[in-house]
């Protein structure tokens, strides 16, 4: 067994956890922060409705990889499981999910305070 491919796998798990925990705490987040303006366009809350479904489909998916991976590493004696499909597709969902999740959540920001302030 290599200590390498060990350790890949437990640095793949625990970015999969963080993305999960970090996705679960900016769909509250950003709804508080929206609250802070007077007034929310109709735009930013179409952005914000977007940006959280993209951070629900990165939770689905990182539990999707966890659980692939917790899967494969039963039946495997090398820890050579990040190549596999049914974790490799759904990590890269997850992380792009993720990413359009927060560039739509800052979208929905900036059409807020640009709105509030004219």
């Amino acid at each position: 067994m290599s200590t390498t491919k060990a350790k890949s796998v437990d640095v793949a798990l625990e970015v999969t956890k963080q993305l999960i925990t970090l996705s679960s705490a900016l769909i509250p987040l950003s709804i508080g922060i929206m609250r802070l303006f007077p007034t929310i366009p109709t735009a930013s809350i179409a952005l914000l409705v977007f940006s959280s479904f993209g951070f629900l489909v990165s939770i689905g998916c990182g539990i999707l990889v966890y659980g692939g991976t917790v899967s494969e590493l039963r039946g495997s004696t090398d820890f050579d499981v990040v190549d596999k499909g049914k974790i490799k597709w759904p990590a890269r969902i997850q992380w792009l999910a993720f990413a359009l999740g927060v560039f739509l959540m800052i979208c929905a920001l900036f059409v807020t305070a640009g709105s509030s302030l004219s």
